[in-house]
């Protein structure tokens, strides 16, 4: 278990480092002494609530999950942003899970070869992971966690 969340998945949870500040993507900035700042939105699934939907952080949200999605060739639903965490005051560590959707997609390999083409997109700058609306500024050298 992680103590930010509970249970991890493993091989479908990952994270990765984006260079913004937690504050430009949302407002309601949770805080604890253990844990530091972050938003915990995404494992709540608050934007899927029609009043919330507007949010600051449910537009960065939802911009995350559609880069994601048109860069790895996700259908809707299987990138899942969990939490955002303060890296540092211009950085934040985006927690996701790859949620497969039919029994073949149920292997290992499907998760690993989602991640693999991550992996490449990431230390390729013209890839289209970098063309999207927040993916752009993606830290290419802290990579992707959860890989083993």
């Amino acid at each position: 278990t992680d103590p930010l969340f509970g249970l991890v998945a493993l091989q479908w949870d990952y994270s990765l480092k984006l260079m913004y500040s937690i504050s430009i993507i949302g407002d309601s900035i949770d805080i604890d002494s253990d844990r530091g700042r972050y938003l915990n939105q995404g494992s709540s699934q608050s934007c899927l609530d029609p009043d919330r939907s507007d949010s600051k952080y449910c537009t960065f949200e939802r911009h995350i999950v559609n880069d994601m999605e048109q860069s790895l060739g996700l259908q809707s639903g299987q990138f899942v942003v969990l939490f955002i965490k303060e890296a540092d005051r211009h950085s934040v560590i985006v927690s996701f899970r790859l949620l497969p959707m039919t029994t073949d997609e149920l292997s290992i390999g499907w998760t690993q070869s989602k991640v693999a083409i991550l992996i490449e997109q990431i230390s390729d700058d013209r890839s289209s992971l970098y063309s999207g609306n927040v993916m752009f500024k993606i830290d290419s050298t802290w990579g992707v966690s959860g890989v083993s």
